[in-house]
């Protein structure tokens, strides 16, 4: 069936659908402090949520495809920290265990898709441990704003007065 153009309203279904996934998207985008060109990421990971809860029907629309009951122990904060396991082959001596990453989306089960901190690349993996208290780029954004060092002289600071507090002396 062919619409009218800016009919939203003869295609019901499909665009509170998509009017949904666009909210959570925005609220994970924003909640998180994830920037806005990461959308695409967001959106998929929107979609693999909501397929994950109940819809209109009383059940989700992953066990009306599947038959099966979907897992949702892998769901986790979207934009938190999470610390990715280096294999013993790519560290030597001294090296750190694990890097920091923040999880941008879901591949499957407990398989995640995370963004590097330090050089903006995507990554797929599963020896994930997560800081859920912690969030990502918020944290991420912190550390750079704390870098910045400012040279003036702050005048919110009062001088001291001149007067000597009044002790009196026991006797």
């Amino acid at each position: 069936m062919n619409t009218l153009i800016r009919t939203t309203l003869l295609n019901g279904t499909a665009e509170r659908n998509i009017r949904t996934v666009m909210n959570i998207m925005r609220s994970m985008l924003k909640g998180a402090g994830v920037p806005k060109n990461l959308w695409t990421e967001a959106v998929i990971a929107a979609c693999y949520i909501e397929n994950r809860f109940t819809s209109s029907s009383k059940s989700t629309p992953h066990k009306l495809w599947f038959g099966t009951k979907p897992d949702v122990s892998g769901l986790r904060i979207y934009g938190c920290t999470a610390f990715v396991h280096v294999p013993k082959e790519k560290r030597k001596g001294l090296d750190d265990q694990s890097e920091e990453y923040i999880p941008i989306g879901y591949a499957s089960g407990n398989i995640y898709r995370l963004l590097t901190k330090k050089t903006r690349k995507l990554i797929i993996s599963r020896d994930v441990k997560f800081g859920e208290s912690l969030l990502g780029f918020c944290n991420f954004m912190n550390k750079v704003n704390s870098l910045y060092i400012y040279d003036d002289p702050i005048e919110d600071v009062k001088e001291p007065t001149s007067k000597k507090p009044a002790f009196k002396m026991a006797k």
